[in-house]
Protein backbone atom coordinates (compact mmCIF):
# COMPACT_ATOMS: atom_id res chain seq x y z
CA UNK A 1 0.00 0.00 0.00
CA UNK A 2 1.78 3.52 -0.88
CA UNK A 3 0.51 6.04 1.33
CA UNK A 4 0.11 9.50 -0.01
CA UNK A 5 0.83 12.89 1.94
CA UNK A 6 -0.98 15.77 1.24
CA UNK A 7 1.58 18.40 -0.44
CA UNK A 8 -0.46 21.23 1.28
CA UNK A 9 1.39 20.12 4.97
CA UNK A 10 4.49 18.42 3.88
CA UNK A 11 5.90 22.43 3.60
CA UNK A 12 4.09 24.52 6.30
CA UNK A 13 4.52 28.14 6.02
CA UNK A 14 6.84 29.39 8.17
CA UNK A 15 6.12 31.06 11.90
CA UNK A 16 5.39 34.38 11.67
CA UNK A 17 7.83 37.11 12.56
CA UNK A 18 7.51 38.46 16.25
CA UNK A 19 9.17 42.01 17.12
CA UNK A 20 9.26 40.48 21.02
CA UNK A 21 11.91 37.99 20.16
CA UNK A 22 14.59 40.22 19.43
CA UNK A 23 14.30 42.37 22.22
CA UNK A 24 13.99 38.71 24.30
CA UNK A 25 17.08 37.64 22.99
CA UNK A 26 18.87 41.00 23.53
CA UNK A 27 17.79 40.35 26.93
CA UNK A 28 18.81 36.92 27.87
CA UNK A 29 22.60 37.69 25.78
CA UNK A 30 22.99 40.89 27.94
CA UNK A 31 22.55 38.76 31.61
CA UNK A 32 26.12 38.41 33.44
CA UNK A 33 27.48 35.02 32.89
CA UNK A 34 27.92 32.57 35.67
CA UNK A 35 30.95 32.46 38.62
CA UNK A 36 34.12 30.01 37.00
CA UNK A 37 34.96 27.26 38.72
CA UNK A 38 38.20 26.58 39.47
CA UNK A 39 39.93 23.86 37.54
CA UNK A 40 39.62 20.26 38.98
CA UNK A 41 36.51 20.77 41.50
CA UNK A 42 34.66 17.80 40.81
CA UNK A 43 30.42 18.29 41.57
CA UNK A 44 29.02 14.75 40.59
CA UNK A 45 27.31 12.60 42.95
CA UNK A 46 29.43 10.15 44.74
CA UNK A 47 28.53 6.44 45.13
CA UNK A 48 26.38 7.07 48.87
CA UNK A 49 23.84 5.48 50.44
CA UNK A 50 20.35 6.51 49.12
CA UNK A 51 19.31 6.88 53.48
CA UNK A 52 22.58 8.72 54.53
CA UNK A 53 24.56 10.34 52.58
CA UNK A 54 27.03 10.77 55.24
CA UNK A 55 27.81 7.56 55.78
CA UNK A 56 25.83 7.28 59.32
CA UNK A 57 26.92 10.95 60.64
CA UNK A 58 23.61 12.32 60.27
CA UNK A 59 22.53 9.53 63.23
CA UNK A 60 25.67 10.11 65.33
CA UNK A 61 25.47 14.00 65.68
CA UNK A 62 21.77 14.21 65.77
CA UNK A 63 21.39 16.11 62.69
CA UNK A 64 17.74 16.76 61.28
CA UNK A 65 18.26 17.29 57.66
CA UNK A 66 17.13 16.39 54.10
CA UNK A 67 18.88 15.26 51.16
CA UNK A 68 18.58 17.67 48.45
CA UNK A 69 19.06 16.34 44.66
CA UNK A 70 22.58 17.69 43.51
CA UNK A 71 22.84 20.91 42.46
CA UNK A 72 23.98 21.99 39.10
CA UNK A 73 24.28 25.55 38.58
CA UNK A 74 26.82 26.67 35.92
CA UNK A 75 30.07 26.12 37.18
CA UNK A 76 28.35 26.24 41.13
CA UNK A 77 27.12 22.95 42.30
CA UNK A 78 27.16 19.43 44.93
CA UNK A 79 26.63 16.24 44.51
CA UNK A 80 25.38 15.28 47.79
CA UNK A 81 23.57 18.07 49.81
CA UNK A 82 21.67 18.62 52.77
CA UNK A 83 19.04 20.78 53.97
CA UNK A 84 19.75 21.32 57.29
CA UNK A 85 16.83 22.45 60.06
CA UNK A 86 18.89 21.43 63.64
CA UNK A 87 21.79 19.50 65.70
CA UNK A 88 23.00 18.23 68.51
CA UNK A 89 22.98 15.34 70.80
CA UNK A 90 22.29 16.61 73.98
CA UNK A 91 20.96 19.58 73.01
CA UNK A 92 19.08 21.03 69.34
CA UNK A 93 20.59 24.08 68.00
CA UNK A 94 18.12 25.11 65.24
CA UNK A 95 18.85 26.91 62.20
CA UNK A 96 16.37 29.80 61.44
CA UNK A 97 16.75 29.39 58.00
CA UNK A 98 17.54 25.99 56.84
CA UNK A 99 21.53 25.97 55.91
CA UNK A 100 22.28 24.25 52.81
CA UNK A 101 25.62 22.19 53.13
CA UNK A 102 27.72 19.36 51.68
CA UNK A 103 28.15 16.12 53.95
CA UNK A 104 31.48 17.49 54.69
CA UNK A 105 30.11 21.27 55.85
CA UNK A 106 27.00 19.67 58.09
CA UNK A 107 29.32 17.37 59.79
CA UNK A 108 32.12 20.25 60.76
CA UNK A 109 29.31 22.32 61.93
CA UNK A 110 27.54 20.18 64.13
CA UNK A 111 30.83 18.79 65.75
CA UNK A 112 31.82 22.67 66.31
CA UNK A 113 28.27 23.34 67.64
CA UNK A 114 28.05 20.41 70.05
CA UNK A 115 31.73 19.93 71.47
CA UNK A 116 32.64 23.66 71.44
CA UNK A 117 29.96 26.37 71.46
CA UNK A 118 27.47 25.18 73.60
CA UNK A 119 29.86 24.49 76.34
CA UNK A 120 31.56 27.84 75.42
CA UNK A 121 28.18 29.74 76.08
CA UNK A 122 27.49 28.02 79.19
CA UNK A 123 31.10 28.49 80.66
CA UNK A 124 31.15 32.68 79.59
CA UNK A 125 27.42 33.37 79.04
CA UNK A 126 25.95 31.32 81.50
CA UNK A 127 22.84 30.29 79.12
CA UNK A 128 23.06 27.25 76.10
CA UNK A 129 22.52 28.19 72.24
CA UNK A 130 18.48 27.86 71.35
CA UNK A 131 19.15 28.74 67.80
CA UNK A 132 21.62 29.89 64.79
CA UNK A 133 19.92 33.20 63.18
CA UNK A 134 19.79 33.25 59.44
CA UNK A 135 23.02 33.20 57.63
CA UNK A 136 24.31 32.28 54.31
CA UNK A 137 25.20 28.83 53.21
CA UNK A 138 25.02 28.07 49.23
CA UNK A 139 25.00 30.54 46.93
CA UNK A 140 26.69 30.52 43.36
CA UNK A 141 29.16 33.33 43.77
CA UNK A 142 32.45 34.51 43.93
CA UNK A 143 35.00 35.13 46.77
CA UNK A 144 33.55 38.39 49.24
CA UNK A 145 31.31 38.91 45.88
CA UNK A 146 34.23 39.98 43.84
CA UNK A 147 33.51 40.43 40.24
CA UNK A 148 36.93 39.19 39.35
CA UNK A 149 37.89 36.85 42.50
CA UNK A 150 37.85 32.70 42.24
CA UNK A 151 34.76 30.76 43.00
CA UNK A 152 33.98 30.72 46.86
CA UNK A 153 32.96 27.68 48.55
CA UNK A 154 29.65 28.97 49.16
CA UNK A 155 29.57 27.91 45.41
CA UNK A 156 30.08 24.24 46.49
CA UNK A 157 27.81 24.00 49.88
CA UNK A 158 30.97 24.22 51.35
CA UNK A 159 31.08 27.24 53.88
CA UNK A 160 28.48 29.32 56.13
CA UNK A 161 28.21 32.94 57.17
CA UNK A 162 27.38 32.91 60.87
CA UNK A 163 26.40 36.67 62.56
CA UNK A 164 25.36 35.51 65.88
CA UNK A 165 23.58 33.45 68.17
CA UNK A 166 20.17 33.52 70.33
CA UNK A 167 20.75 32.29 73.62
CA UNK A 168 18.65 29.69 75.82
CA UNK A 169 17.95 32.71 77.87
CA UNK A 170 16.54 34.88 75.08
CA UNK A 171 19.70 37.16 74.79
CA UNK A 172 21.00 37.43 71.56
CA UNK A 173 24.92 37.88 70.58
CA UNK A 174 26.39 39.27 67.74
CA UNK A 175 29.86 38.23 65.75
CA UNK A 176 31.54 41.40 65.92
CA UNK A 177 34.31 43.10 68.18
CA UNK A 178 33.95 43.40 71.93
CA UNK A 179 35.73 44.98 74.92
CA UNK A 180 38.20 42.45 75.89
CA UNK A 181 37.42 40.57 79.20
CA UNK A 182 33.80 41.05 78.45
CA UNK A 183 32.03 37.50 78.33
CA UNK A 184 30.52 38.15 74.87
CA UNK A 185 34.71 38.64 73.65
CA UNK A 186 35.79 35.13 75.74
CA UNK A 187 33.34 33.77 74.21
CA UNK A 188 33.53 34.25 70.54
CA UNK A 189 37.15 34.40 71.21
CA UNK A 190 37.46 30.74 72.58
CA UNK A 191 35.03 29.44 69.55
CA UNK A 192 36.70 30.94 66.96
CA UNK A 193 40.12 29.20 67.83
CA UNK A 194 37.58 25.42 68.39
CA UNK A 195 36.75 26.10 64.85
CA UNK A 196 40.17 26.25 63.17
CA UNK A 197 40.01 22.01 62.95
CA UNK A 198 36.59 20.96 62.17
CA UNK A 199 36.64 23.68 59.61
CA UNK A 200 39.34 24.70 57.26
CA UNK A 201 38.84 28.15 56.76
CA UNK A 202 38.01 30.48 59.98
CA UNK A 203 37.70 34.61 59.12
CA UNK A 204 36.11 36.87 61.27
CA UNK A 205 36.50 40.34 62.84
CA UNK A 206 39.68 41.33 62.24
CA UNK A 207 40.54 39.35 59.22
CA UNK A 208 39.31 42.39 56.90
CA UNK A 209 36.49 44.55 56.08
CA UNK A 210 34.34 42.25 54.72
CA UNK A 211 34.45 39.68 57.47
CA UNK A 212 33.47 42.45 60.10
CA UNK A 213 30.20 41.08 61.51
CA UNK A 214 30.24 37.40 60.71
CA UNK A 215 32.39 34.56 61.22
CA UNK A 216 33.22 32.88 57.70
CA UNK A 217 33.39 28.95 58.24
CA UNK A 218 34.35 26.27 55.38
CA UNK A 219 35.71 22.90 54.85
CA UNK A 220 37.70 23.94 52.12
CA UNK A 221 40.46 21.33 50.91
CA UNK A 222 43.78 22.80 52.30
CA UNK A 223 46.56 21.11 53.37
CA UNK A 224 46.93 23.59 56.23
CA UNK A 225 43.92 25.76 57.87
CA UNK A 226 43.46 29.20 57.22
CA UNK A 227 42.21 31.07 60.11
CA UNK A 228 42.62 34.28 60.58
Amino acid sequence: MILLVNATHANPPLPKHNPNRQDSVQKAESLPPLPRRKPGRQTAPPNVPAGDPCGGALKDFAINADRLPPITEGECGRGEVLVVTAVGTDTAVSFAAPATFSCNMTIAMAKWIGEAVIPAARKHLGAGIAAIPAGTSYACRNRNNQADAKLSEHAFANAYDLSGFKLTNGEHIAVKAYDDGTPQAEFLAEIRAAACGPFTTVLGPGTNEYHSDHFHLDTAERRNPYCQ
